[in-house]
């Protein structure tokens, strides 16, 4: 639970407050957009990461890595796009 609790701090998705002598995590309201800005951002390094490791290889290795970051890149714009559908589609 701790490592949990300290994955999420270091993300800035919960906070701490202090009760006396005791300690609270707190989630605020904008919990999920903090998430979803995270794995956004996750989306932009992982992409960048294997495009810069498949400028280092060559044959099927090379492929493969550039494909995962078509991937990731693919991934990050669906994510970016997914709001403005949520938008659109829950107000009908």
């Amino acid at each position: 639970m701790s490592k949990a609790v300290g994955w999420l701090g270091q993300r800035g998705l919960i906070g701490r407050e202090r009760e006396g002598r005791r300690q609270r995590y707190v989630i605020d309201d904008q919990f999920g957009y903090r998430a979803w800005q995270a794995s956004l951002e996750a989306m932009t390094k992982w992409a960048e990461v294997t495009r810069r490791g498949a400028g280092l290889l060559d044959g099927p290795a090379r492929a493969r890595l550039e494909a995962t970051s078509r991937f990731f890149r693919h991934l990050h714009q669906d994510m970016s796009e997914a709001p403005e559908h949520w938008r659109r589609t829950s107000l009908r």
